[in-house]
């Protein structure tokens, strides 16, 4: 009787975080596809200057590539996430002041 408790457990434990673990790739995938945009700070990395725009490396939910159009104070700002650029295949950043 405890063993078939504690598998039970188990596996609604691991239910629990395929669940959390789909919803956030859900919503990752819906914020790509419609150019949502979405208020989530996170903290970028400047790596380099491209063709007028700064592009940075930051973690949310995985890594990804970012940019900024206007130059940031530091190599290492908190910024906003505007939106997610299709043709360039990366998150527009705005930083914090």
């Amino acid at each position: 009787m405890e063993t078939l408790t504690v598998v039970l457990f188990l596996l609604f434990s691991a239910l629990v975080c395929v669940f959390r673990f789909w919803s956030v790739i859900r919503n990752a995938k819906r914020v790509k596809r419609e150019n949502v945009k979405q208020e989530a700070i996170v903290l970028a990395r400047v790596k380099e200057k491209r063709d007028s725009v700064w592009i940075c490396k930051f973690f949310r939910f995985g890594n990804h590539y970012g940019f900024f159009r206007g130059k940031p104070k530091s190599d290492r700002v908190e910024a906003v996430i505007v939106g997610y650029d299709k043709e360039t295949d990366m998150y527009e950043l705005k930083e914090l002041f």
